[in-house]
Parts: structure tokens; C-alpha cells; sequence
């Protein structure tokens, strides 16, 4: 089974459907059947599909599956992300990366099992070491990070845990972030405590406007996808989430959309860029 990635694949909504759309066998294949992805025609590859190529290739090594993905060895500022992002040395194709590199924009790329509020202290320092990064930008970048997570531990029972990837844009001095896991997803878990609920399409909408959780804490209000959106909102920023068949997303102060997909993704994956 073999995927093709070609051209931009941009951090954006409509660029990640496409790419969920190419993937598609390979996130239904439960068997042990082999699968390859090839990235080598791509121009661009960002944080948001990075996260995406590392979830699927975790949980193919965890179906004995022999997972394969091929990256681009140009353009030369392509190449240099695919290894300070870790995915070079993920995929046995480069050396490991160099975080701390002057010239690094990106963390690798990360597996974690538990939330805890220092996750984010990778994203901030690159911020700190980048851009003069105010308070608020802080806390708006960790609580965003801090939601999610909270929500793969809480919901998600996700085989590989969570994979994380984040870059800082010199240029357009923001920072774009994706967050994957390949659990039940929202909908699944959301119709545990709420039967009336008929699908990942509905499930999005409930949670996008709030109130609705599967409560697997005690303390837990159902505020976090709401919140997420709200403040990705208010920062001018621009949020997508995927999960099962079906994606909302928000571009600016927009009102936020939910579509359907017939591609369907295992899991839960948000994806989100905040202007620093």
C-alpha cells in the first residue's frame, strides 16, 4: 500500500483534508499489511502534517505494519526542517536533530502519555530564544498546548499516546502547532455519556459550542475544545480539528464550521497557529 504526498502540503484545513484523504487506507488498516508513504515530490511540509506522518507511523510499527515514509532531500531549507523536526531520524533517514541550534525554528517532534502543564516549555524557550514573547502570548501558547493534552489523557485511550510537533515563523512571527493521537475519537468517547449524539459531525458541533464531555474527571466542565476555538479566536489565530469523519475550523475571528469527511482519521488531531 503506498500514499503520495506531492507539492504544499500548507499548515491549513483544506491542505490537511487532502492529506487525510491519501491516508485514509492506511488509518483504517488494522492488519499487518505494509504501507509506505512517499513525501519526496513535496515542497513543503509543516509541523501540522509532521504530526500526522509520526502518529501513523508509531501505530504501524505498533500493528507490525513496516511502515516506510520517504522525505524530500530539497529544497535545502525543506531538507534542514525534516531533520531539526526529528523526522529525519524518526523515519531512519538523518541524523538526530539539534534543538538548540542558532538556526533551529521547530522542536522535534514528541510521544507523551500524560498532560502536564511543562509540555509546552520546549515550544516557549524556542519562542524566548526567537522573538520577544510576551505574557500573554505565554499563557495563550501554553493553555492552548495544556487543552489538548488534558483531552488526549482524559478521552482518548489512545494506543500511542499523543505526538506533538510545533514551529516558530520568523517571518510572519507566529507559531503553528499539531497535536495528534489515534484513539476513539470525540465522537466515540462524547456518545459514552450522551446516547443522543449521532455521529463525529454532530459531536464537533456540541463541542466547538461547549458544555459537552464525556467527564472522565470529576472537574472536568467540557469547556476544552470550546475554549481552544474562543481563544484561538480572539488571538487572531487559526484552529482546525480532526476527528473520526468530520473537521471544524476557524480562520481569524470567523465563525467556526464543522464539515464532513469521507476519509476519516482514528483519532483526534488539532492543529492550531497563534500570532506571537
Amino acid at each position: 500500500m503506498i500514499a503520495t504526498l506531492e507539492g504544499n502540503i500548507d499548515d491549513d484545513a483544506r491542505d490537511i483534508n487532502i492529506v487525510m484523504g491519501r491516508f485514509s487506507e492506511i488509518h483504517q488498516t488494522t492488519t499487518d499489511r505494509k504501507w509506505q508513504i512517499r513525501c519526496r515530490q513535496c515542497q513543503y511540509l509543516g509541523p501540522w502534517v509532521a504530526s500526522l506522518l509520526y502518529a501513523a507511523y508509531l501505530r504501524g510499527i505498533q500493528l507490525h505494519q513496516e511502515p516506510r515514509i520517504t522525505l524530500p532531500s530539497e529544497p535545502a531549507a525543506l531538507h534542514a526542517y525534516c531533520v531539526y523536526s526529528g523526522m529525519a531520524q524518526a523515519f531512519g533517514h538523518g541524523p538526530p536533530p539539534s534543538p538548540d541550534h542558532p538556526e533551529c525554528e521547530t522542536i522535534p517532534l514528541e510521544q507523551f502519555y500524560t498532560a502536564s502543564w511543562d509540555r509546552s516549555n520546549r515550544i516557549i524557550n524556542l519562542l524566548r530564544r526567537h522573538t520577544q514573547l510576551s505574557a500573554d502570548s505565554e499563557d495563550q501558547v501554553r493553555i492552548c498546548i495544556q487543552e489538548v493534552i488534558q483531552n488526549i489523557e482524559d478521552h482518548s485511550q489512545s494506543p500511542i499516546g499523543g505526538v506533538m510537533s510545533a514551529r516558530y515563523f520568523r517571518q510572519t512571527n507566529e507559531v503553528r502547532v499539531g497535536i495528534a493521537d489515534r484513539g476513539v475519537g470525540i465522537g466515540t468517547s462524547l456518545r459514552q455519556k450522551h446516547k443522543d449524539i449521532p455521529g463525529a459531525f454532530a459531536a464537533l458541533n456540541r463541542v466547538i459550542q461547549g458544555g459537552y464531555s464525556s467527564h472522565s474527571r470529576a472537574n472536568n466542565m467540557g469547556l476544552g475544545v470550546s475554549n481552544l476555538f474562543a481563544l484561538v479566536r480572539s488571538a487572531g489565530g487559526r484552529i482546525a480539528v480532526f476527528s473520526e469523519d468530520a473537521y471544524g475550523h476557524v480562520h481569524g475571528g470567523a465563525t467556526p464550521t464543522v464539515h464532513g469527511t469521507t476519509s476519516g482519521f482514528p483519532g483526534t488531531a488539532v492543529f492550531f497557529s497563534l500570532p506571537i
